[in-house]
This record gives structure tokens, sequence and C-alpha cells, in this order.
């Protein structure tokens, strides 16, 4: 079972739309972004309910106009780390994660010329365990990086989103053997797409996405034994965007 800080989220208005009243802190540090197209900012965040976490999802309007949140998972049993991406085009994506007995990674978008929302789609695999999911829009498509238990270690996967009734695409990047918080991230930029995990005490294990071959790379990895995991990142960057 996962602790968190036990935070009560705004009060119900409607098993679909939430109005915040106040400020209300969150479980997990919430993900914030500008949406391009309507300049407002939309926010994700799992908070405590008096129940379980539940994910939400707030639309500030700003303006001094009332946010609009909307509970995007039944909340049946705890929610934690959504995070989110948003296309050119104002389409809003949500990944998190739900602690049922097989944990799994789950998706929902938002269509910005109507504002509806899909039904949630399992990004993970039914059969394994999967959990913190990281999400990035590369300019074509969203891809979400997590990780999944294995029987030698935790794996790190990637899967690209599509709209249905298309499935969803998944990779194993790598297992590793590393008990520590592995802080999975995935980054796209200039045309570039690659995924960072921790792999050790010492190095940062990585993987490119080539556009051309529609292939992942074999994980490369960066020490960080004289250094910080951020300064690995940004090295790793570097290589990435082939600077």
């Amino acid at each position: 079972m996962i602790r968190r800080e036990r935070t009560l989220c705004p009060v119900l208005i409607s098993t679909i739309l939430l109005v915040g009243v106040g400020t209300v802190s969150a479980s997990d540090p919430p993900d914030a972004r500008i949406n391009p197209q309507s300049g407002k900012i939309t926010t994700v965040d799992s908070c405590w309910d008096g129940s379980h976490f539940c994910v939400r999802h707030t639309l500030n309007p700003g303006e001094g106009e009332s946010p609009q949140v909307t509970a995007l998972g039944p909340c049946a049993v705890d929610e934690f780390g959504p995070r989110l991406a948003v296309s050119a085009s104002g389409d809003v994506w949500v990944v998190w994660w739900r602690d049922d007995t097989t944990a799994e990674v789950l998706v929902r978008k938002q269509t910005f010329s109507d504002g509806t929302w899909t039904s949630e789609r399992q990004v993970s695999s039914s059969d394994e365990s999967s959990q913190s999911p990281e999400i990035v829009y590369d300019g074509a498509r969203p891809w979400v990086v997590y990780q999944a238990q294995a029987l030698a270690g935790t794996k790190i996967v990637v899967g690209a989103i599509t709209d249905e009734p298309d499935p969803i695409t998944r990779i194993g990047l790598r297992t590793t053997t590393y008990n520590g918080d592995l802080e999975v991230r995935i980054n796209a930029m200039s045309g570039h797409l690659w995924a960072t995990w921790i792999d050790s005490d010492t190095e940062l294990g990585w993987s490119a996405y080539d556009h051309e071959t529609g292939m992942w790379s074999s994980p490369s990895f960066e020490s960080y034994a004289s250094d910080t995991v951020g300064a690995a990142r940004r090295r790793v960057e570097t290589t990435a965007l082939g600077n």
C-alpha cells in the first residue's frame, strides 16, 4: 500500500465536474501547462477525497472565474502521479497510475475543439504491475514512459499513444536491478525523443528513438558518480540532440 499525505479535495459537485473551493494542496506535486490555443493554465494532481486518493484535471479560466475541475478516474482505489501533455492544437492527454490489485497506467484525452474527454485506456500490460508514468508530446503523438515490476528487477517501458481503435504499442527498454527511485523521464526537443532513468547508484540509463526506423536504441549509460543525476541528464540531452 502506498502512503501519501492525506489532503482533502474540493467538495464533489458531480461525478464529472467539480468546482474548486479555496486553496487545496495535493498529495503528489501537480503538473501544469499553458494550453497554446486558449492561453489558459491546465493542471493535474492527486488528492485525498476522504476515502481514496483521486486524480483530477483543473482548468483555470482566469479573470476571476471559478476553476473547472474534472475527476478523471472513478476513485474506487487510490490513484497517483498524474502527468499531462498538450499538443499545439490544444488537445490534452493525462496519464496516471492506479494502485489496484495489479497496478496499472492509464490515459485519457481531452479534445480541444469540443472539450470532451475520452474514456480511460490502459497503457500498461494487464499482466505487469506498473506505475510512475511520464508523458511528452513530440509534435506528432504523445509518448509515455513508466516502470513495471519484472522477475529480475524493474522494467522501463515506453509506449506511443494512438487514437482508438488502434492499439497502444509498447516496448521494454531495460530491466534494472536498482532498488531506488528510478525517476523515469521522457523528453522531446528539436525533433529528437529520448527517455532516461536512474540505473544504479552511479549511472543514469537512457535510450533514444529513431524516427526513420521507428526503433529505440539499446540502453546507454552516463555516470553521475562525480556530480549529480541532473548534470548527467544535461549531458545526455546534449548527446541526444547531437550537440
